[in-house]
C-alpha cells in the first residue's frame, strides 16, 4: 500500500493505522507527481490517495492502472466533499470521517489477490 498525501499529519496517521493492521505500508508520498513512479518502484498493491493532493488525480489514476502489476486506487475524500470527480478513475472511494474499520474492509474487498 502505497499512500499519497500532501498533509504529514494524515499520512502518518494512515500509515500507523493500516500498518498496525496487518497493511504492509510501501511508504508515504507528499507530490502528484511522485505517485506512478513509487509505486512502481515498489511493486504497491494498492494507492490510498488524498483527493487534496493536487489536481491531475485522475489521470494519475489512469496511469496507475496501466502498470504491469495489479493494482488498486482508492481515492480518500474529505467529509464535505459529496462527490470526487476523479472517481471514475479509481477502484473506490473512502472518506476521511468513514469509521476505520470501514477502511480496512474496502482495502480488502479491492486490493488485488497476493500472489
Amino acid at each position: 500500500m502505497l499512500i499519497a498525501t500532501d498533509r504529514p499529519g494524515l499520512g502518518a496517521g494512515l500509515s500507523l493505522y493500516l500498518g498496525q493492521h496487518d497493511v504492509d505500508v510501501v511508504g508515504v508520498v507528499s507530490h502528484l507527481g511522485d505517485v506512478v513512479g513509487s509505486a512502481a518502484a515498489t511493486r504497491a498493491d494498492a494507492v490510498l490517495a488524498d483527493v487534496r493532493i493536487g489536481d491531475g488525480l485522475g489521470e494519475v489514476a489512469r496511469e496507475l492502472k496501466r502498470l504491469p502489476h495489479a493494482i488498486a486506487v482508492v481515492i480518500l475524500r474529505a467529509d464535505d466533499e459529496p462527490a470526487v470527480p476523479t472517481a471514475a478513475a479509481a477502484d473506490a472511494v473512502a472518506a476521511v470521517g468513514d469509521p476505520p474499520k470501514t477502511l480496512l474492509e474496502l482495502l480488502d474487498t479491492v486490493r488485488p489477490a497476493p500472489g
